[in-house]
């Protein structure tokens, strides 16, 4: 849950008038800090109030608003607040109320995603593994709750289990043309031309590894 610091000022001639506690808290700052002082004279504020906290503008339009304002807190912190201010009418006196918000937190997130994932990847093997498991439901219940009881039965069954379908016929497929592509002077491919649920001739995949290693579609020795 975010909690803003506010600030309330005269909107006639800036001063302070007070301070919440969370913004002391963030600012390090006491609440004799604030009081009785206009907002470009308080260390956070005073270096970036002729450039981007003009009182005037304020004034004027009776709303401002800044995102990614840098602050530096009494203990020389670097921070950086969201900033919003807007004008009210108090008992026929009109009041600011500044709104200032830690994103400190929020801005670094958002550097580390403008990174990408390029860092993460540094000084990773370009290797790819898969792993594929084949089975039905029935033997996959049994398999995993009644292996402590059949385990023998279970490892001979899968050692000796014929699959039969296209689905199956396209796994091998795909893993052979896997394997070719490692061995294949491609470094990249755009898609893989084989899908498990597609239908396909062996006469396919020899014609996709042959454009793999760059070699004509006809048999040389026809």
């Amino acid at each position: 849950m975010n909690i803003d610091g506010i600030l309330i000022l005269d909107a006639d001639t800036g001063y302070i008038l007070d301070a919440n506690p969370f913004l002391l808290k963030m600012l390090r700052y006491s609440h004799a800090d604030f009081l009785g002082k206009k907002l470009w004279e308080i260390g956070p504020f005073s270096d970036i109030a002729s450039s981007m906290l003009r009182f005037s503008e304020l004034q004027e339009k009776g709303y401002v608003r800044y995102e990614h304002l840098p602050l530096q807190t009494k203990d020389s912190r670097l921070i950086d607040v969201e900033f919003v201010s807007n004008v009210y009418h108090v008992d026929n006196k009109k009041i600011i109320q500044c709104n200032i918000r830690d994103i400190t937190l929020r801005k670094r997130a958002e550097e580390e995603l403008q990174k990408g994932l390029e860092p993460l990847l540094e000084g990773t093997e370009p290797t790819m593994k898969i792993e594929l498991i084949l089975s039905t439901f029935p033997d996959l219940v049994e398999s995993e709750l009644g292996s402590s009881i059949h385990e023998e039965r279970i490892i001979a069954q899968r050692d000796t289990k014929v699959y039969k379908g296209y689905v199956p016929m396209n796994v091998e497929f795909l893993l052979e043309y896997l394997f070719a592509v490692g061995f294949s002077p491609e470094t990249t491919i755009d898609h893989l031309p084989i899908k498990l649920w597609g239908r396909y001739l062996p006469e396919t995949l020899i014609h996709y590894v042959r454009r793999l290693y760059n070699l004509p579609q006809q048999d040389l020795f026809c």
